[in-house]
């Protein structure tokens, strides 16, 4: 296999179509244009949000905007937080690396840093924000003076003001600060430097100097999960992270939650593509970082599958690799690869299948002292739930047989139920045997539960597509769906 195959696991930094692999180039050209043509609005709300989870492609989506963005209007520049934390204090470095891409000098440069480390070094290393502001000027300007609160941040508005318009007089740009890589920041120093731009750095008609307008814009990557874990860290039960937010930022956009998968799974799957990508929106797995990881992972086990001297081959049922493998098999694959790698815990849960059996058992049973009751649930499990010869039974010529499975029978497909059980959760709560449609499953605990339960609803209602016909398999009629925790185990 040619290793061009495999996906790069990077931002994209030059987003095209060719490469557009999730369909961001709908939202960065709406992105664009919303920013092109309401300059005047978000000169006056000037923080803005792109809210997305770790790994959805904000970072592309940056890059790919400050790319296209009209630079007649704007002058655009991406700050990498993650890369800039190590200083300790992300505010100062976002100062400093707008002061070097403005190419200030001299004598300026000095004044500038002079009154910029003394507001902005060491200033949000506490809440009280404005007495810190104090202390780190008086000791930065040595000043032995009484100075207020409002002299220290005038002063630095001032001159940071100056800076910039001095810059738009002489290119008539505004100003577009990406902020990007937040997620991979320590929670408070998220809030730290969020807090810093929205009350030194933007500007706006908040600002001690009462503008109307800011000649400069941020456009903050965030993940809502990370700044809710930081506001929780920082401030308990005293803000709400969405309450947070809202005072932060002006206007907000979201990545989407979920992504068109098609060019992804076409170029490795090509004719299975469209029952790949059901499997994919069936389960809700849809971050593209994730995705990637997937696919890579999936590369890695086809080539050692084609290696047929290759000890590790016999550990890989027949997936599909161009015309040849089988959509079954591969199916199995994928998901145990995505269990392994994002649900580990699950992954277990499953593999530990007679102490799952128990655990209906127990739960079942519960409180009773009747022995003959005991015996009888116990029996029922047994009799509708357990697999009693998994060595037989999981054997993947069985599993896949349509008609050993009686899929498309009318009578109670007793083998099918049980093969789907073999991945259903522990129970928790209320529970009932009817296996007879497809709500037996939402009596589960979705919550913690989803890749298991969205799987099990997933080959109810499309074991059909996937099994094949007697005789149909050729080969691999000895791989037992057990193996696959070997194979995830060893090769993953």
């Amino acid at each position: 296999m040619n290793d061009n195959l495999f996906l790069d696991n990077k931002p994209i930094l030059k987003l095209d179509e060719e490469n557009d692999l999730f369909g961001n180039l709908e939202k960065v050209n709406f992105l664009k244009t919303f920013l092109e043509e309401n300059i005047e609005y978000i000169s006056k709300n000037n923080m803005l949000v792109l809210y997305g989870n770790w790994g959805s492609g904000k970072t592309t989506m940056f890059y790919a905007i400050k790319k296209r963005i009209n630079t007649d209007f704007y002058f655009p520049i991406i700050f990498n937080a993650w890369r800039c934390e190590r200083d300790g204090n992300l505010a100062y470095s976002l100062y400093e690396f707008l002061l070097e891409k403005l190419e200030i000098s001299g004598d300026k440069l000095k004044k500038a840093r002079e009154i910029g480390k003394a507001v902005l070094k060491g200033a949000l290393k506490s809440v009280n924000l404005i007495e810190k502001i104090i202390e780190a000027y008086e000791e930065n300007l040595d000043k032995k003076e009484k100075v207020t609160a409002y002299k220290k941040i005038s002063d630095f508005e001032d001159m940071f003001n100056t800076i910039i318009n001095e810059f738009y007089c002489k290119t008539k740009k505004y100003l577009l600060i990406f902020i990007d890589e937040l997620d991979r920041c320590e929670p408070l120093a998220i809030l730290n430097l969020l807090s810093s731009i929205k009350i030194l750095l933007t500007l706006g008609r908040e600002s001690t100097l009462e503008q109307d307008k800011s000649k400069i814009m941020f456009l903050c990557g965030v993940d809502r999960n990370a700044v809710t874990k930081a506001v929780n860290i920082q401030f308990k039960d005293k803000i709400k992270a969405e309450e947070y937010l809202e005072k932060i930022f002006d206007i907000s956009f979201n990545m989407p939650v979920r992504y068109e998968t098609k060019n992804l799974i076409e170029k490795y799957f090509g004719k299975h593509s469209d029952a790949i990508a059901k499997f994919i929106n069936c389960i809700n797995f849809y971050n593209p970082r994730h995705l990637k990881k997937i696919i890579n992972k999936y590369l890695i086990l086809l080539q050692i599958k084609r290696n047929k001297d290759s000890k590790f081959s016999e550990f890989i049922p027949n997936i599909i690799a161009g015309e040849k493998g089988y959509l079954f098999d591969t199916i199995m694959v994928l998901y145990f690869i995505i269990l392994y790698e994002f649900y580990n815990d699950k992954f277990y849960e499953i593999k530990n299948y007679d102490e799952k059996i128990s655990n209906y058992i127990n739960y079942l049973v519960g409180d009773r002292q009747n022995q003959r009751a005991i015996e009888v649930i116990k029996n029922q499990i047994n009799m509708i739930f357990k697999i009693k010869n998994k060595k037989d039974f999981l054997l993947l010529k069985n599993i896949s047989n349509s008609e050993l499975m009686n899929i498309k029978g009318d009578e109670n497909p007793k083998r099918l139920f049980q093969f789907i059980n073999f991945f259903t959760p522990k129970i928790y709560a209320t529970f009932t045997m009817d296996l007879s449609d497809i709500s037996y499953y939402d009596q589960f605990e979705y919550k913690d539960n989803e890749i298991l339960i969205n799987f099990c609803k997933y080959l109810f209602e499309h074991i059909g597509e996937l099994a094949m016909e007697p005789g149909e398999r050729k080969e691999m009629n000895d791989y037992n769906l057990d193996k696959l925790f070997e194979m995830a185990e060893i090769l993953l």
